[in-house]
């Protein structure tokens, strides 16, 4: 089966149990690797109007809310014109991890679990166009 192309981003809850969620992106690569602080940088600054307290190997935040996270993971894509970004919390890539019997399912099971937003300007997009006109 051939892996999924795209942008994985791994998120994780801070303050857990407290009144006020906070999130954080604990990962967010691609098959290239990580994406790079810059695009991290301006895309986390883009979307919540202020810089990042926390900004690392593919680590930013903090977020308010889910929808930042996600609006965040969006204009990461758009700007690394990924065809898709796959969005997971820990009790994902936990599954994801469990089914596994290798590597590859590891992978696959990921891109099965969490939640996709598929980017449609993307020059590598594989949509109806795409299907057609093979670069």
């Amino acid at each position: 089966m051939k892996t999924q192309e795209g942008l994985l981003v791994i998120t994780e809850l801070l303050n857990k149990g407290s009144i006020s969620n906070e999130y954080v992106v604990s990962y967010i690569f691609d098959d290239r690797g990580y994406a790079d602080e810059e695009t991290l940088f301006s895309s986390y600054k883009e979307v919540t109007s202020l810089e990042p307290a926390l900004i690392s190997e593919g680590r930013i935040g903090p977020f308010s809310s889910m929808e930042l996270v996600q609006k965040f993971a969006f204009r990461v894509c758009q700007e690394l014109d990924s065809p898709c970004v796959q969005i997971l919390n820990s009790e994902d890539v936990n599954k994801a991890l469990d089914k596994s019997f290798s590597t590859t399912d590891f992978i696959n099971g990921l891109w099965e679990s969490g939640n996709r937003m598929d980017n449609p300007d993307a020059q590598n997009s594989k949509g109806l166009l795409g299907k057609f006109f093979k670069n």
